[in-house]
C-alpha cells in the first residue's frame, strides 16, 4: 500500500516515540505475559476498561460519568493514610458498606454525621450539627457498655454544670470497688 509508516517498535524491543492509535470500537491493547494473567486495556461499551481475559472479568470499568467499578478490593497503603469521599456541592457524601447480610451507608449531609441502615431503612446512629449523638432503632437488648481496667464511669453534665471531670455527676465503678457508685460533683443535692 501507499502511505507513510507511523511510529513503530522493533520486534526486538526498544523505545517508541509517538502514539499508538487503535481505530474502531472495541479495540483493546492486549498484554499477554507468560507468568501472569492476560489483560486488555481500552474502551468498549462499558467505558474505559481493564479486562482480565484469563479470568473473563472486568478488573476496572470507568463509565462516561466517571463512575468506577472495581472487581476486587481497594487497598491504599502509606503512612497517615486517608480515604476521601467528597461531594463537590452541598449534597450528601457517603460510603456504602454492603455484603449478603446487610447494607449500611455512612453519611455526612447538612452538617450531620449518620449511619443509615439501607436494609431496614432506619438511622441507628446520628450526630447532629450541635454535636449531640442519638442512638435509635428497634434494637433487641440495647446496650451501651463502658469497659476499662481501673476506674470506669459515665460523667453526666449540662450547660449549667459544665463539662470537666469535676462537673456534673458520675455513675460507675471506681478502682478496687465492686459496688455501683453515684457521685454528685456539683453539690450535696441528690
Amino acid at each position: 500500500g501507499s502511505g507513510t509508516a507511523g511510529p513503530y517498535l522493533p520486534l526486538a524491543g526498544g523505545t517508541m516515540t509517538g502514539n499508538i492509535i487503535l481505530n474502531g470500537d472495541g479495540k483493546l491493547l492486549k498484554f499477554t505475559p507468560s507468568s501472569y494473567d492476560d489483560v486488555e486495556l481500552g474502551i468498549d461499551s462499558n467505558g474505559f476498561v481493564i479486562y482480565n481475559s484469563t479470568d473473563s472479568r472486568y478488573d476496572l470499568k470507568i463509565n462516561g460519568d466517571g463512575n468506577a467499578t472495581f472487581a476486587g478490593s481497594i487497598t491504599t497503603q502509606k503512612n497517615d493514610n486517608t480515604l476521601l469521599v467528597e461531594s463537590t456541592n452541598a449534597g450528601q457524601a457517603s460510603l456504602d458498606l454492603k455484603n449478603t447480610e446487610g447494607h449500611y451507608r455512612v453519611i455526612t449531609d447538612a452538617g450531620e454525621f449518620k449511619i443509615f441502615d439501607q436494609t431496614d431503612s432506619r438511622t441507628p446512629f446520628l450526630i447532629n450539627t450541635s454535636g449531640n449523638a442519638t442512638f435509635a432503632g428497634n434494637v433487641t437488648a440495647p446496650e451501651l457498655r463502658l469497659q476499662a481496667s481501673g476506674t470506669t464511669y459515665l460523667n453526666i453534665g449540662n450547660d449549667t454544670t459544665g463539662s470537666t471531670s469535676s462537673d456534673g455527676a458520675s455513675i460507675g465503678y471506681f478502682t478496687g470497688q465492686s459496688s455501683l457508685q453515684i457521685v454528685q460533683r456539683e453539690n450535696d443535692a441528690m
